[in-house]
């Protein structure tokens, strides 16, 4: 898998490690930006980003909307609910599918000059740091930038206008919002949008910039003694398209990749159920979503060289694992009713694991032992041929017992490995040898 050069360099610069916007602006204005850009350029007309045949029996997934923690339409108002999707992600990623594929944001950042949003490049690095062991290891897959797509279709193009009319409708008797000054530059916040995330700052979501050349003071003046002006509202639709735009071309990349596509809030499944009813083409794995948001114990606090080590120790539960968890909970099921279901089947899995590997142990020594009684006793009896035969037999019938016992031990093993708590066993015993 050929790694974009402009994701490469990124990783090698670790770029994750400049803590603040001012610390990062002032690393990229050392000749590294302009290299940066270069790279991204030559990369829209030359990279040769993968390409995708139909799934067959692997699970590839795309996740779109808020899903997607470095989505070139990001969702998040403030860094901490982009740091928790980066560990949701990351989950997905090594546990809940075979391959993840997204469109690369990267390459796009430098070619159209947005590396000077520095609170956006910020977070965007951050998620990086955490994605890259996966990146390394082949199963995050970074596809096409959204741009190389085009327009899109008619089709499509008709049922997204209807739909991100529609929502915009039905949201506007519920905005609310404020005019600040962020940075020099007067800014639209705005509470009450269809939107993950919206709700959780306490001014709400920074949506346009406005001109502050014309009628500024007025307006300002004028949206605080009323608190409800017609520029709240276009300020307000012009950035629910704008989400809702993204989550319909971050679709269309799903499909091109046959890829499963699941999202990660409401609003965007509440976009796309709408989008489906006006016409649009495509579906999404709820499931797999609510699945991948599950925080489960010891799993939750693994870091992403760890999730890999489990996906590598746990892999032939994973499958039962998944399926588990999407039935118990279109079942009904709450988190908290899986968790402990899980954690009892571990505690059972780990007890019978432990007597098999200790009764493969005293197997061996046994069986060691009988061969040594048994070797003695053809060396005493060289000259006496029928006690050379019996001891030759007591050897064959050692061996014989030893393999046909250990061969059922290692098919209880077997089936052991494949249950789905193994994932919980295993997360617990790397969290001990981290502190070990």
């Amino acid at each position: 898998m050929s790694i974009p050069p402009v994701v490469e360099m990124l990783i090698r610069e670790r770029l994750w490690e400049m803590r603040s916007p001012e610390e990062l602006q002032q690393r990229l204005g050392r000749g590294l930006r302009a290299e940066l850009t270069r790279q991204a350029d030559w990369a829209h007309s030359h990279h040769e980003y993968p390409t995708f045949d139909t799934q067959g029996s692997n699970l590839r997934v795309s996740p779109i909307g808020s899903a997607n923690p470095i989505s070139m339409f990001p969702r998040c108002a403030h860094t901490g609910c982009t740091a928790r999707r980066a560990k949701t992600f990351a989950r997905m990623v090594a546990l809940y599918a075979d391959r993840t594929v997204i469109p690369d944001p990267f390459t796009h950042v430098f070619a159209f000059h947005h590396s000077h949003a520095p609170i956006y490049m910020i977070d965007l690095l951050r998620v990086l740091e955490v994605l890259t062991p996966f990146i390394r290891a082949g199963l995050l897959e970074l596809g096409p930038p959204l741009e190389n797509q085009g327009a899109l279709p008619a089709d499509v193009k008709i049922a997204f206008m209807d739909t991100a009319n529609e929502l915009t409708e039905a949201y506007s008797s519920d905005l609310c919002g404020s005019i600040e000054e962020v940075e020099g530059d007067q800014v639209v916040f705005v509470k009450g949008l269809p939107i993950p995330d919206c709700e959780d700052v306490p001014m709400g979501r920074p949506v346009s910039v406005l001109d502050t050349t014309e009628g500024l003071e007025r307006l300002t003046a004028e949206f605080r003694a009323v608190g409800d002006l017609p520029v709240i509202r276009n300020a307000a639709a012009q950035e629910v398209a704008r989400v809702m735009r993204g989550i319909t071309q971050e679709m269309l990349f799903a499909a091109s990749a046959h890829a499963t596509t699941t999202v990660g809030a409401r609003p965007d499944i509440q976009f796309l159920t709408r989008f489906q009813e006006s016409g649009g083409r495509y579906g999404i794995d709820q499931d797999l979503a609510q699945v991948s948001a599950l925080s489960l114990p010891w799993v939750a606090d693994l870091q992403p060289t760890e999730l890999l080590e489990l996906r590598d120790r746990a892999g032939r539960a994973l499958p039962a694992f998944r399926a588990l968890l999407a039935s118990h909970l279109s079942n009904g099921l709450s988190g908290q009713e899986i968790v402990r279901e899980l954690r009892a089947q571990a505690e059972e899995v780990d007890a019978e694991i432990c007597a098999i590997e200790k009764q493969h142990d005293k197997l061996y020594r046994f069986g060691i032992e009988a061969l040594a009684i048994s070797f003695f006793g053809y060396a005493l009896s060289t000259a006496q041929p029928g006690v050379i035969g019996a001891s030759l037999a007591a050897i064959v019938a050692a061996l014989a017992h030893v393999q046909s016992t250990l061969r059922d031990s290692e098919s209880k093993r077997a089936k052991l490995i494949t249950n789905p708590a193994v994932v919980l066993m295993e997360s617990q015993r790397l969290l001990d040898e981290r502190t070990a």
